[in-house]
């Protein structure tokens, strides 16, 4: 657990940024785009985020709202046992990818460590099993 996890809230593609020619302004328009969401939309979720390019692999122009790493384990606020506090199996793109799912991209989510790298299936699946097998 001290990996912690990360969970990506939502993706903008800003595709349209490739298509100007001048690298320097290039890079100057996805800086000044990624300031001004964090400053203008990151408040409306009320949680600390971080806007991050193509975290996820799959389109450098992507741009993520991440939350900062946290721990998936939490203290129980009387018995002081430590609980599993993340639903990560609800926001893994792994497993939402093999369900019936109508959200269109820039509300999918998706979890990670804390350091940004991927959590593996087989990972996400055990801890889906383990929700599943334990709901009430």
């Amino acid at each position: 657990y001290e990996s912690k996890v990360r969970i990506s809230v939502s993706n903008l593609d800003l595709n349209f940024i490739d298509a100007i020619p001048i690298d320097g302004l290039k890079e100057s328009v996805k800086g000044g785009l990624q300031e001004m969401i964090l400053n203008v939309v990151a408040p409306k979720f009320q949680m600390d985020l971080e806007m991050i390019y193509g975290a996820d692999g799959s389109n450098p122009y992507r741009l993520q709202a991440i939350e900062h790493a946290q721990s998936p384990i939490n203290k129980h606020p009387v018995t002081g046992q430590p609980v599993w506090f993340c639903n990560m199996h609800n926001h893994s793109r792994y497993l939402r990818d093999r369900r019936p799912c109508t959200v269109p991209e820039v509300g999918m989510t998706d979890v990670y460590r804390g350091d940004l790298s991927h959590i593996e299936p087989e990972d996400v699946e055990h801890v889906n099993e383990v929700c599943e097998r334990n709901m009430v």
